[in-house]
């Protein structure tokens, strides 16, 4: 194999497609000056790439090429249309096909025959995703894969090139599988594989003989085949780590994924007062790979953060100066989550696999909770009786749990959505986010009525907030993308301006925290990010 980079200016790119003839690769791409997806074109050996589509307040994604290579079909999603659009491959205004309900819609898969588009839908969130083939002759929708009920359905899938099997990847709550099917109908899907770690997207080789997978491997994210027949794994180790999008071209023996690499520190501020302003923060922890979520213990001398150093997700304790650093756990899974302290600063929760609590010295962790693929982002009661945390039920809204640190059954706490969750100081209140609105909401810790109390926090920045007895230090939007930090006040509700951050902030892994005698913020910034689009050449 050889293994040459494709398109690696700016941005980010993704959902690589080859034409038919593989001599072209259709992909999305958002530009730093266009920051929305749009489709783009170019040659195997070409140079610059060709703009095909732009909506100014929508993304198009997931490209896919029509089987006599003239037309691509892609996703379009905005405020104002939710849909399937054509565009010529030679340029023109695209055309909607189908107009889809507003949702997310993760891939699209033009049949090699010509005649249908499959794409996957669900009827409402309380309700899995399924797999229908959109007629181009009449326009009719045809359902063609079942999922149970107590799954998330099916959103990644590929036809063979032979057009005789349909391959998928299932989620359900505890595993996600990957199957496949007859198009043609008249049988169950057969079951090739089952993991509990993230899998990401599948493509089928040139010959029909396996398919090629990404996901987490021990925490990694890496591409690995899966013959058809028996379900027998083989490992890529030429493609190396950190891959995503795979597509193989059926003429010319060409793999395309996307490799994206990242590094974030992190960074700490001394504030002049509790409510600021910040003097000009310095890197105290930083390595090639992403730092973030940091956490304060209780006495303030040390902090906990999550580091991709070793290569996978781990939990490691420092100094807040960044010095005498430490591994803590040596778990390696790919949902390794948000460190928490104790009241007594003696143990850590974690969400790994399976949901964890780990001596602050480094003992064997304890098993708390035997469902990690549910539940995240852990925060203690101040009494250290019981540990919050939101889960990942597919199909519904993200809510908000608890359970007794000394172990036993989870109870849900919210019910109109939660996040990430913090007690109050003096412990009658439970401070959270949502994923699907910005905010910070407040409810009685017995129970009782939410209550919206700010409206100023990003729900894709969960960790970049910490509530104090008179307000809020968080993550503030602002004209510049990198944002900035700001000081909520109860009293006045009004906020004021503590830090302007450098670099961008990192979305869910990244965080602050504030040091108990609120003297010192530590929190983490991106320093770079690149996506690039790799292409191997004979690849068999």
């Amino acid at each position: 194999m050889t293994l040459t980079p494709f398109m690696n200016m700016a941005g980010e790119v993704s959902y690589p497609a080859f034409a038919p003839d593989g001599k072209q690769l259709a992909f999305a791409w958002a530009t730093p000056q266009v920051p929305n997806n749009a489709i783009y074109l170019k040659a195997v050996g070409g140079e610059a790439p060709l703009r095909l589509t732009y909506s100014k307040d929508g993304e198009d994604s997931s490209p896919t090429w029509s089987a006599d290579g003239t037309q691509i079909a892609f996703s379009r999603t905005s405020a104002k249309e939710v849909g399937i659009f054509v565009v010529p491959v030679r340029g023109g205004p695209a055309r909607k096909l189908l107009a889809l309900r507003p949702d997310r819609y993760y891939n699209l898969k033009w049949s090699p025959d010509g005649q249908s588009i499959a794409f996957a839908e669900r009827a409402s969130a309380d309700e899995p995703y399924c797999i229908f083939l959109l007629s181009l002759e009449n326009g009719k929708k045809r359902q063609i894969t079942f999922p149970p009920k107590n799954s998330f359905g099916e959103v990644r899938f590929d036809f063979s090139p032979d057009l005789k099997m349909l391959a998928f990847v299932r989620r359900f709550q505890r595993e996600i599988v990957v199957e496949v099917m007859p198009i043609s109908g008249g049988s169950e899907p057969r079951r090739l594989a089952s993991y509990t770690e993230w899998i990401g997207d599948l493509a089928w080789s040139s010959d029909g003989q396996s398919l090629i997978l990404t996901g987490n491997r021990q925490g990694v994210r890496r591409l690995w085949r899966v013959d058809v027949s028996d379900g027998r794994e083989a490992a890529i180790p030429e493609v190396g780590e950190d891959t995503f999008f795979p597509a193989v071209s059926r003429k010319g023996n060409y793999l395309a994924f996307v490799r994206q690499t990242m590094d974030s520190d992190l960074w700490r501020t001394e504030l002049s007062s509790p409510h600021g302003p910040g003097k000009p923060p310095v890197r105290v922890i930083s390595s090639t790979r992403v730092e973030g979520a940091p956490r304060f213990s209780p006495d303030g001398k040390r902090i906990a953060f999550q580091s991709y150093r070793t290569g996978a997700p781990e939990i490691w304790l420092s100094d807040p100066d960044g010095s005498n650093a430490i591994q803590l756990t040596n778990v390696r899974v790919g949902n390794l989550e948000m460190p928490a302290w104790s009241p007594d600063g003696r143990t850590i929760a974690f969400a790994g696999a399976p949901f964890q609590l780990i001596s602050a010295s480094g003992e064997q962790p304890r098993r708390l909770l035997d469902r990690p693929e549910l539940f995240l982002g852990p925060s203690w009661s101040r009494d250290g009786e019981r540990i919050y945390f939101w889960n990942i039920s597919f199909g519904e809204d993200t809510q908000i749990w608890e359970i007794p640190s000394k172990g036993g059954s989870p109870v849900q706490i919210t019910k109109n959505g939660g996040l990430s969750s913090m007690e109050s100081p003096d412990g009658k209140f439970l401070y959270f986010t949502k994923a699907n609105a910005p905010g910070v909401w407040k409810i009685p810790v017995g129970g009782g009525d939410e209550t919206l109390m700010m409206n100023r926090l990003s729900p894709e920045f969960p960790g970049y907030w910490s509530v104090f007895g008179d307000g809020i230090y968080y993550l503030a939007g602002s004209a510049k993308p990198e944002g900035e930090i700001d000081f909520y006040s109860f009293a006045t509700r009004q906020s004021s301006r503590i830090l302007g951050l450098a670099g961008q902030p990192d979305p869910w892994f990244g965080g602050l925290t504030v040091s108990p005698d609120r003297r010192w913020i530590v929190f983490s910034q991106r320093e770079y990010s690149s996506s690039e689009l790799i292409l191997v050449e004979n690849f068999r």
